[in-house]
This record gives structure tokens, sequence and C-alpha cells, in this order.
């Protein structure tokens, strides 16, 4: 999710985007067909950290028996929580405090990412940054 953040450190808006690319040293998204926006730089993105009070989960329920509704035919469908969170910011009816990071974003969405992600982890235990034992264990994976 794009993050809109105020002055004092509070997410105002946040807008799912999907199909995001790299062109060169350029990221975009892509919003129908060809049409390719560039996403700044300097943007602030979520990578999907949240701490939800309890309450959150009946708004996540209530919010996805209508996507049921709405998307019943469409097995690609996705009910996105910064989507909720957006709407819920959007009514006035929540609060979020945006903790940034400089730390580059280890993220798994595909199998053919497992590999660069095991490169990385790997480059950050040789680094010192993560601990050998990372995973509590000896052995890999």
């Amino acid at each position: 999710g794009i993050c809109s953040v105020t002055e004092e450190g509070f997410l105002s808006s946040i807008v799912e985007r999907t199909s995001i690319q790299r062109f060169g040293d350029v990221v975009k998204y892509v919003v129908s067909d060809d049409n390719w926006v560039e996403i700044p730089a300097s943007s602030i993105v979520s990578m999907s950290m949240w701490g939800f009070t309890p309450g959150f989960i009946g708004e996540l329920e209530r919010g996805f028996l209508t996507f049921l509704k709405d998307n019943i035919t469409d097995p690609k469908a996705e009910y996105f929580i910064p989507s909720v969170v957006n709407e819920l910011l959007q009514k006035g009816a929540a609060t979020v405090r945006v903790l940034p990071t400089d730390e580059k974003w280890l993220g798994v969405t595909y199998t053919e990412d497992k590999g660069g992600i095991k490169e990385a982890i790997a480059r950050r235990i040789s680094m010192g940054i993560y601990p050998k034992n990372l995973w509590g264990r000896d052995g890999e994976e």
C-alpha cells in the first residue's frame, strides 16, 4: 500500500497497488492496460506489519462478508487489509501510527523469490546483522 502520512506521523490514507514493476531506476504500478504510473522514490509504503486492536477483527469480518457477496464469481479477487484500514481512516473510525524504518524489506510473494531471499538472509548473517542460528535450530531452511 502506498501511504500518505501526516506531519505528526499518523497514516492519513493507504492505497493498495498491484502489478508493481521496476523499470531501471523507476518503480511503477499499472492502473489499466499499459497505463503505468510512477511511484516516487520517497514514497512511504506499507509492508503489512500491523498491530491491531481486537475491535479491528470485527471490522475485517463485516467487510469480508460484503467482499464475498461482491466477488463471489471472481476467484482472483483479493481482500486487502490496507483497503479496510483506509476505509476506517476516511470515516474517522481509526488512527494508525506509522513506524518508519530504513531497513530493506525482504518480501516473498512468488516461488521464484526464494533464491534471492535466501541469498539476502545469508548475506545478513555473514555481516552479523542476523544471528547465525536465525531460526533457533541448526541446519538450513
